[in-house]
């Protein structure tokens, strides 16, 4: 089992991405310790797929979360790509952790699946909550309650230099 680790304190709200796999109408292999992706491009719902190391980037070894305590990121589309966030300050050889984002886990589905803790199957951890302090944006400096607003904004910036 594979995972990624800090090598260095990792400050909250940094994102990474986009998140890198081949587009599918299904997954070629499924395991149930890793994010299932999917995306709306063109008009149609996708998995990002990551058969094997060469169809991925290094987001395709980040573990998903059991709980909210050992979330460290979130995940998240914005125009048509993935991206993961973190959701609070990571010290270095802190595993990075994933779950799914509010909108990105209704648009997933996610409350349909489960995963294996032990011998037990237990309920999906609860998606992190939104800060209380604004969200900015980098490219204008405007404000926002939440992420999903800010993101929604910033596609209007993607075209622009």
């Amino acid at each position: 089992v594979l995972g990624v680790f800090a090598k260095k304190v990792i400050q909250k709200r940094t994102q990474f991405g986009p998140y890198v796999g081949q587009l599918s109408t299904k997954l070629t292999r499924y395991d149930e310790s890793r994010l299932v992706l999917q995306v709306l491009k063109d008009g149609g719902k996708y998995f990002l797929d990551t058969p094997n190391e060469d169809c991925g980037n290094w987001m395709m070894f980040v573990r998903l979360a059991r709980n909210q305590e050992e979330q460290t990121l979130v995940a998240y589309q914005h125009c048509g790509e993935v991206y993961f966030t973190t959701v609070k300050p990571i010290e270095p050889h802190t595993e990075l952790k994933v779950w799914y984002a509010a909108d990105y886990a209704k648009f997933m589905e996610a409350s349909a699946v489960f995963i294996k803790e032990e011998s037990d199957i237990c309920p999906l951890p609860p998606v992190a909550k939104e800060p209380v302090d604004p969200w900015i944006c980098s490219s204008c400096r405007s404000t926002f309650a939440t992420f999903a607003l800010l993101e929604s904004h910033q596609c209007i910036h993607k075209d622009r230099v």
